[in-house]
């Protein structure tokens, strides 16, 4: 479960510059039998959109996007059964991210900077909250879309 929790992490800050099974931005921590993946390195995210940031291309792999600022699944294929208990996780605590941004405001000196990225990350929830854009960005990524249209 925790590796899914990683996959929406970085998609829900845009994030294609790593690589779990490369440990590219990923550190594996190990506690007893369980491993958890720790990222880092977001300055190619599409939430910072840093002015050098370009679209990753981790070993050599060409993605689907031009941009940081596109969000790109990348994942492992699990059973969906994980991705629906992942974005269920992320929906029961999306008042209290949203929150912790907020927060943050005081920390940037730009307001307009500020709201770009509340919006980029309201976006993602926008995603998990809908069925039909949670089918088309995410499940059917795996092949597992449930929408024929």
């Amino acid at each position: 479960m925790c590796s899914i929790q990683n996959d929406f992490f970085h998609y829900m800050i845009g994030n294609t510059d790593f690589s779990v099974a490369n440990r590219h931005n990923e550190k594996l921590l190990f506690a007893g039998n369980k491993i958890f993946p720790m990222p880092y390195g977001f300055d190619m995210s599409g939430l910072l959109n840093a002015s050098y940031s370009c679209a990753s291309q981790v070993n050599g792999t060409t993605l689907a996007i031009t941009e940081v600022t596109q969000r790109l699944f990348r994942y492992f294929k699990r059973d969906e059964v994980y991705y629906q208990k992942a974005r269920k996780e992320f929906l029961d605590n999306r008042i209290e991210m949203l929150e912790i941004i907020d927060s943050l405001e005081v920390h940037f000196d730009d307001p307009k900077e500020f709201s770009m990225a509340e919006e980029y990350i309201v976006s993602f929830f926008e995603v998990l909250v809908d069925d039909k854009k949670f089918d088309e960005y995410i499940l059917e990524k795996l092949g597992l879309n449930r929408f024929l249209f």
